[in-house]
């Protein structure tokens, strides 16, 4: 293969035997691999990724996950005075919106002193969690019967009829928010989350069971929340560039299953590592595709955002090589990438459209979702598209500022087609922009001050639709 060829098999990622061994036959390590980078605004930083320091909630994580074997672990089962934090998933909705949901849902049981158990069913088929969360037929018999054995031990019921009819008063259900809640409820249910202390509130503090249900990314509520706040800033401090819950936490929950690991890091591996520089690109092309940006700003961008970094980190000496990887929910995109980025080699795993055609515009099975979502978290530099949960949620796993394209006409200097998230690896919160426009009115006035005294408050105001 020349220099200018892009490497390309019977399917774009088709795997190429260009590992270098040794001469027993193994792979041998990789040297002069630079860290990965993120950007803070325009200017770039020359710092890694492997420097975000999560050892102060490691260290609350372990604390935690120690009761939270007890829990689960318990020959005997569950008991009347064991509480939990369910987190179900919509399953119809994509990985990049399940997975923020499992997060919140963490963090809520940590700072409630409550056992999380997830009520996904493909969850374990795709991730090896340092935690037992996966609520099980057994674990849903234990929780009714020790629900059951509460009502009885508290008087709540003196009949079988009784019982029935209490049942449903030990489970409380999170204030519903999201893009699918009516703007006239979510103004009343963001009140909630924001004002009740959830540890001693009549009803949630009194439930056996908090569930909790969104495509939304709650996180920073919960860092509103006066309550709550004290318990962030202590595990992640108050500067809005070194705030990464998100990341913090996925080390502990998503670590992938090692089939996929493997094929992940094999295709990074192969295609993307280096003494040269990987640049992830996350095209969604089906999500409000009348104001979809033009490809060409996807690739002319990671092109420039490749080059400057280039310069970086060889002072302009040396050029190293660069590589690109491309994860879209249509494969002809990687064909214009390929094209357009040419001599450079470009990347993409099978075609999406093979399996799952379009269930909720996301095309292609959960796995392979996955695995593209865990090699764009491997790359250096990542550029992603507005709205899109995937390519955010991608950057948050991997420590990585992204570079967001927007969406819409960009026809002055006040409407740029891209922007750099700063520092800032989260993934964006949808409800952000509404408290936004809600506190212009008095009626919210109170619960919008408490809301900008969270840290990143101005970019959950801006980074989605």
């Amino acid at each position: 293969m020349t220099a200018t060829e892009t490497p390309r098999g019977t399917e774009y990622g088709a795997r190429r035997n260009d590992v270098e061994t040794a001469a027993d036959g193994s792979e041998l390590p990789r040297e002069g691999r630079p860290g990965r980078s993120w950007l803070k605004g325009l200017g770039g930083s020359t710092e890694t990724a492997d420097r975000i320091d999560t050892s102060v909630f490691a260290a609350a994580f372990r604390a935690y996950a120690a009761q939270h074997s007890i829990v689960v672990n318990r020959p005997t089962g569950f008991l009347p005075s064991d509480r939990f934090v369910i987190v179900r998933a919509f399953t119809t909705a994509g990985i990049g919106n399940r997975m923020p949901a499992v997060v919140t849902g963490l963090f809520l049981a940590m700072t409630t002193n409550r056992t999380l158990l997830v009520d996904w069913p493909e969850f374990e088929e795709l991730f090896d969690p340092e935690i037992d969360v996966v609520l099980t037929v057994d674990r849903k018999v234990q929780l009714a019967s020790a629900i059951r054995e509460r009502a009885w031990d508290e008087g709540n019921a003196t009949s079988e009829a009784e019982l029935d009819e209490a049942m449903p008063r030990f489970s409380r259900a999170m204030p519903a928010v999201g893009v699918l809640i009516p703007v006239t409820r979510v103004q009343e249910n963001l009140a909630k989350w924001i004002t009740t202390d959830f540890r001693t509130d009549d009803n949630f503090g009194y439930a056996t069971v908090i569930t909790y249900r969104s495509m939304d990314y709650s996180t920073p509520l919960l860092m509103a929340n006066p309550t709550m706040r004290p318990w962030f800033e202590a595990l992640f401090g108050t500067e809005p560039g070194g705030l990464h819950p998100f990341h913090a936490a996925a080390k502990h929950l998503f670590r992938p299953q090692a089939d996929i690991e493997r094929e992940a890091r094999a295709f990074h591996r192969r295609h993307l590592a280096g003494a040269g520089l990987a640049v992830g690109i996350q095209v969604r092309t089906r999500k409000r595709r009348a104001t979809a940006p033009d490809l060409s700003l996807y690739f002319s961008t990671a092109l420039g955002i490749g080059r400057s970094r280039q310069a970086a980190r060889t002072g302009g000496d040396k050029i190293a090589p660069l590589r690109f990887f491309v994860a879209s929910d249509r494969l002809e995109v990687a064909d214009v990438m390929e094209r357009a980025l040419s001599p450079h080699p470009v990347f993409a795993t099978r075609d999406v459209s093979l399996e799952n055609p379009d269930q909720n515009r996301n095309p292609g099975t959960d796995r392979a979702a996955v695995v593209d979502m865990r090699i764009l978290a491997l790359c250096d530099e990542l550029v992603v598209t507005f709205g899109s949960s995937f390519g955010q949620v991608a950057a948050a796993w991997g420590g990585i500022s992204s570079v967001v394209i927007m969406h819409g006409t960009h026809a002055g200097w006040d409407r740029p087609f891209w922007w750099a998230t700063g520092g800032i690896t989260e993934p964006c919160m949808f409800e952000g922009r509404r408290i936004a426009g809600f506190g212009q009115s008095d009626s919210f006035s109170e619960l919008y001050g408490q809301w900008v005294q969270m840290p990143l408050w101005t970019y959950h105001s801006q980074c989605h639709w």
